[in-house]
């Protein structure tokens, strides 16, 4: 069961992919849930957050990951890691041919899921967060 803080391994599709008209991310890549909302009976939607060892690039911002986030979350603790909060994949759980067994990698704490949440909520009330939907 996906739950938020969760971090798996996710096809995410770039919103410059999107835009070319990609549909596939390139590769699987570490993507927390940062947000779970049941929009339906057995349509639950999620909001998925790239994590990536590319410093921001001063126009999207980003969370970094502390190393102790990264050893409970199963990543790499020997490179810096962020969580990129200006761009987002939506999808839904029970549609979702991305959520199969052994692709969960870990997860964050509480603590830091707050964390991120803190960072993220303002941005998604100032509609500045570009969301690539990778649902029907």
């Amino acid at each position: 069961m996906t739950q938020e803080g969760d971090v798996w391994a996710h096809p995410y599709l770039w919103r410059w992919q999107g835009s070319r008209g990609e549909t596939e991310g390139r590769k699987p890549r570490p993507c927390v849930i940062a947000l779970k909302v049941s929009t339906a009976p057995n349509d639950t939607r999620i909001l998925l957050l790239a994590i990536t060892s590319q410093a921001s690039d001063g126009i999207s911002p980003t969370i970094q990951i502390p190393d102790i986030e990264k050893r409970r979350a199963n990543l790499d603790a020997g490179i810096d890691l962020w969580i990129v909060l200006g761009e987002c994949n939506i999808d839904s759980v029970e549609r979702s041919f991305y959520f199969e067994a052994g692709a969960k990698i870990g997860s964050f704490s509480p603590a830091f899921l707050v964390a991120i949440k803190k960072a993220l909520l303002p941005l998604l009330k100032g509609m500045q967060v570009r969301a690539v939907k990778r649902t029907d």
